[in-house]
């Protein structure tokens, strides 16, 4: 199922939502490393209210741009 926002990107529902908990262990890195990257624009992640939040399938895709 996907849902589309802003006529722009397209989020597919049932990828997996990651914390920075869970995102920094898949590249064997601390959360606060996510957080970070993030911020230097070398990883996507969403803000919902304060906490942060990764689509595993945008981590993987940026991964290849590289």
């Amino acid at each position: 199922m996907n849902r589309e926002i802003n006529n722009k990107e397209t989020i597919l529902l049932d990828d997996n939502v990651l914390t920075p908990e869970e995102a920094g262990a898949l590249f064997h890195v601390s959360a606060w490393a996510m957080y970070k990257r993030v911020k230097k624009g070398q990883a996507i992640g969403h803000y919902v209210g304060r906490k942060l939040y990764f689509l595993k399938s945008e981590l993987f895709a940026s991964l290849k741009e590289q």
